[in-house]
């Protein structure tokens, strides 16, 4: 008799066995702060290719306004700065007209240039991030907002790339569609957000938000929703609005409004770089991206006991990165979606011990020692058409189950609590 494959995978606030997160850095040099710099321009992308009409808007580092300006119908702006100005710069975009799903501008976005040599200075949703979490760390300099970029890649990744500066590089066939994704993701990971804080009578605005994820990730360098001004229930809501997000940009369909919103962002793509073939559809989900995934959805698998939310948690380990993207790509239908788009706002409305709870799941996903199983046969040789009994124990876990060849009731989908 063949032997039939036998597939297991484990949970443990987070950790799990059968792939591993690639952590993602940046590195620079360390920028001083206080010089003036000669005359110079600076210029780049607005939203990475989607706001219009934008105000934009440089100030010094004493909070002069040095120049004014608005984004183009190409999304992009430039900026004469005058000699002699006191560094580092600060661009802010406020309003304009958001291209992808043609909505006002949500958020205040923000970046930094440091000296001259800071010709390309993109302002999108990521730069904005990273600028909030130098703020929060104590100052902005060049150190500190390099420290922002690998934390982010670290902790959130939202499929940049080794080494991707949205912030300084020019964006170019090679990188815009993947960092236009990328910014889609967080803007939409905080709509969401909001809209599920709402549900609980908070009036807390995207800036709001993207402030406590910024000060959450670059207070301590961990997402644990503890940090001056970091508030738990936001944090998880975060968490779970990522979760949902993060599903649909595997399956390749992220929803804005409710709907597919590829034909926006490649509008965007093409705002950037003039008529194009170049898609969100070409960018490659990675491992860090399913990684990602994969710890925000298990952050719920004790609160939450749907069968899809387990459902969904297996998709995401159904073996190598391309495996996964199909696998996800067949299952997600209107069904899963919906308990998915429900999740932000179920776990807004959690009580105070669940929210205690999950907060600390969140912490132990820093921490989290891998699962261990155990497996055995009652018989080392089996004869073909011979009944065996198999057992299994676990531990450092939440949950398992079991798939692949199995036969019996109960073995084809175990839950095992944790041992304590």
């Amino acid at each position: 008799m063949r032997a039939q494959p036998l597939v297991g995978y484990f949970w443990k606030a987070g950790f799990f066995v059968g792939f591993s997160g690639l952590l993602l850095a940046c590195s620079g040099s360390a920028g001083s702060t206080g010089h003036t710099a000669p005359a110079f321009i600076v210029s780049g992308s607005v939203g990475d290719g989607s706001l219009v009409e934008a105000a934009m808007t440089a100030t010094d580092a004493n909070g002069a306004t040095i120049s004014k300006t608005l984004s183009d119908a190409t999304t992009h702006y430039e900026l004469e700065i005058p000699a002699a100005t006191v560094m580092p710069l600060t661009i802010v975009a406020k309003g304009g007209s958001d291209l992808v799903g043609g909505q006002l501008a949500d958020f205040e976005l923000v970046a930094v240039a440091f000296d001259a040599a800071s010709q390309t200075v993109n302002v999108s949703p990521l730069t904005t991030l990273a600028t909030r979490m130098a703020e929060c760390s104590g100052a902005i300099s060049q150190s500190s907002i390099d420290r922002s970029w690998s934390l982010i890649q670290e902790e959130m990744g939202l499929g940049l790339g080794p080494a991707m500066n949205p912030m300084n590089q020019p964006l170019a066939s090679n990188n815009t569609a993947r960092i236009v994704l990328a910014n889609a993701t967080l803007r939409e990971v905080v709509r969401r957000a909001v809209s599920a804080m709402a549900s609980t009578g908070a009036n807390l605005s995207a800036d709001d938000i993207l402030r406590q994820l910024a000060c959450d990730l670059g207070g301590d360098t961990k997402r644990n929703g503890i940090g001056e001004g970091v508030d738990a229930r936001v944090s998880v809501t975060v968490r779970a609005a990522e979760a949902a997000v993060l599903m649909e940009v595997i399956s390749g369909r992220l929803h804005i409004d409710g709907g597919d919103a590829t034909e926006f962002l490649d509008m965007a793509i093409s705002a950037i770089l003039g008529p194009t073939e170049i898609s969100v559809r070409d960018v490659a989900v990675t491992d860090a991206v399913v990684g990602q995934a994969r710890a925000a959805l298990s952050l719920f698998l004790l609160q939450l006991q749907d069968e899809e939310i387990l459902t969904m948690a297996r998709l995401l380990g159904a073996g190598d990165v391309a495996t996964v993207v199909s696998t996800v790509v067949a299952a997600l239908d209107s069904n899963l979606l919906a308990v998915l788009w429900g999740v932000p706002e179920r776990i807004a409305l959690a009580n105070e011990s669940e929210i205690s709870a999950l907060g600390r799941r969140m912490e132990q996903q820093n921490t989290a020692n891998p699962p261990m199983i155990s497996l055995a046969a009652s018989d080392s040789t089996v004869n073909g058409g011979t009944p065996v009994t198999l057992s299994w124990a676990s531990a450092e876990s939440d949950r398992c189950y079991a798939s692949g060849g199995w036969t019996g009731e109960g073995l084809y989908q175990a839950v095992a609590r944790a041992r304590r």
